[in-house]
């Protein structure tokens, strides 16, 4: 795979040009929440690509803990 060259500054004008008519993908994540906090998470995806490039992954990510948000089920139960 050849490496990637993804600037902060390309990855802000992706999530600032979101279409924001669009319904949210798999992950439920509205666009308007991607578009609006575009300055924030630009860092950490950038820091995505830098670790793709190197193979390795950064510390405070191997110990985060990760918890399961359980949404309502459509016939009311838990």
């Amino acid at each position: 795979m050849p490496p990637l060259h993804i600037t902060e500054d390309d990855i802000r004008k992706k999530l600032s040009n979101l279409n924001l008519n669009k319904s949210p993908g798999p992950d439920s994540v509205h666009l308007r929440v991607l578009c609006e906090v575009h300055f924030e998470i630009c860092t950490p995806l950038k820091h995505m690509e830098l670790s793709m490039g190197t193979g390795d992954v950064p510390l405070d990510w191997r110990l985060a803990v990760v918890t399961a948000l359980y949404k309502k089920c459509g016939n009311g139960l838990r």
